[in-house]
């Protein structure tokens, strides 16, 4: 009798446990498919995922000496978000609509020419200003809005609702960001798009690869970049959190690039 009891919890725990697990993963799955609503923007073929409305964390209590706020909660409006950076492809394409030239090619000093011509065309576009940026995304949308996101746009993107240190959990590590080993500038270059830096909406280089122009400004002259890149050592700069690069909204960079965002 006592055999055929413990028998009989085991198998209730086990059916127990087998629906907790199906219930998790049910619920994993919903979130990921919610998460990972896409559209495509037929002007540069750029994939946009869908961040839905509703709170999320924002700031880091650790993060306050770096122009992060408290940890709180807020609520803002859903958007669509560019799923990867723009490319060097995409911007040639803008370029050759819109009469422009290219900008020059990067150089990383010491003479590094790590996209040279611009021929790796799968590569984030850097080397653009912040009126550069929000031309491309006119062009793009067909409007005369600024679609590049929001600071907190960005870090919902970036962090999900919960809040994430970095885009993929609270835990650093470097095999999920594009970013330099131990000095500034060692991994010699930027990456094709879309390998690191996911988030939980899976949006990718939401760390690393390169700095964003965000449409916040520090002050008249100066905007600020968010998301680290591929010259930044340790992980200080990977957390979206991080908000101290004001960055002269004339100047270009080597690092520096951007994605879009369009209201729903």
């Amino acid at each position: 009798m006592q055999r055929s009891m413990t028998i009989l919890l085991v198998v209730c725990t086990l059916l127990s446990c087998g629906a907790c697990i199906a219930n998790a993963q049910g619920e994993q799955a919903a979130a990921s498919a919610q998460a990972m609503k896409t559209k495509v923007n037929p002007k540069d073929g750029a994939k946009l995922v869908l961040i839905p409305a509703g709170e999320f964390l924002v700031g880091d209590d650790d993060m306050l000496r770096y122009g992060s706020p408290f940890r709180h909660t807020e609520t803002i409006p859903g958007y669509w978000i560019y799923k990867d950076l723009v490319t060097v492809g995409m911007y040639k394409k803008f370029c050759k609509d819109t009469d422009r030239k290219m900008p020059p090619e990067p150089v990383f000093p010491a003479g590094n020419h790590f996209n040279p011509d611009w021929s790796k065309e799968d590569h984030p576009m850097v080397n653009i200003t912040m009126d550069d940026a929000i031309s491309y995304g006119k062009w793009a949308f067909g409007d005369d809005n600024n679609h590049l996101p929001s600071g907190k746009q960005f870090e919902k993107a970036a962090r999900g609702r919960k809040g994430f240190k970095f885009p993929w959990g609270d835990t650093f590590d470097l095999t999920k960001v594009w970013g330099s080993k131990s000095v500034m500038g060692d991994c010699k270059g930027t990456c094709p798009v879309g390998k690191y830096g996911i988030s939980p909406y899976g949006v990718s280089d939401m760390a690393g690869n390169t700095w964003q122009w965000c449409a916040d400004l520090w002050d008249k002259t100066r905007c600020i970049v968010r998301g680290g890149s591929w010259t930044c050592v340790g992980e200080r700069e990977f957390r979206p959190t991080f908000r101290l690069i004001p960055f002269p909204v004339g100047n270009i960079a080597y690092d520096v690039g951007f994605r879009c965002i369009a209201a729903l």
